[in-house]
């Protein structure tokens, strides 16, 4: 049995379409038993607020683009000026349709989360250790690591990875070794290593 903890990035990712793997997982975790996603509950909060500052980052762009529509639209008699604005209002579109689709694509990976993978709940004991053991500066990823740490301490017999593109954080040479301390074996930074780890 292998247990695989995932985190915030994991969903992220495969909301912008940036890791084909993450695709690949989602759609043939059934054939790979026995496999076991596990995810801190709080990561599906987490995906929201990201998806909610993409929105109002792109709600940003959108904005920049007509405020330059508009000086453009006050210069009629160049060529360039008109196929510009053409440009910016089918970017503006584009621009659009990308926001709907990271939308569609986060919900879809928390539709999987909720028929596979088994939420890490956020306990009392859990959110205080968290309060009062900083092993990593970003609250956030704190509570995250606290809450995989907790669950992995359990006496479950099982392989246990982690992976999570968050180096920065979670792949320091101090926070590779707690996890191991805890029962977790391999830290892992992309869906790609997993499977090329999990084909060996």
């Amino acid at each position: 049995m292998t247990f695989l903890y995932i985190e915030t990035n994991f969903l992220i990712g495969y909301a912008k379409n940036q890791d084909q793997d993450a695709e690949t997982l989602i759609r043939d975790l059934h054939s790979l038993q026995p496999l076991k996603i596990f995810i801190p509950s709080i990561c599906c909060m987490e995906s929201f607020s990201v998806l909610e500052g993409e929105k109002k980052r792109r709600k940003e762009f959108e904005h920049g683009l007509n405020k330059e529509i508009k000086t453009l639209q006050g210069n009629i008699n160049s060529v360039y000026s008109k196929q510009i604005c053409k440009d910016f209002q089918t970017a503006i579109v584009n621009n659009q349709r990308m926001t709907n689709d990271i939308g569609s694509r986060l919900f879809k990976a928390l539709d999987w989360i909720s028929k596979y993978a088994e939420l890490i709940d956020l306990e009392k004991s859990i959110l205080l250790k968290s309060i009062n053991t900083i092993l990593i500066p970003d609250p956030t990823d704190n509570l995250i690591l606290t809450s995989i740490l907790n669950h992995s301490k359990q006496d479950l017999p099982a392989t246990k990875v982690f992976l999570s593109n968050n180096s920065k954080d979670f792949g320091k040479k101090e926070i590779k070794e707690i996890l191991q301390d805890a029962g977790v074996s391999k830290y892992l930074t992309s869906t790609k290593d997993f499977w090329g780890w999990l084909k060996t």
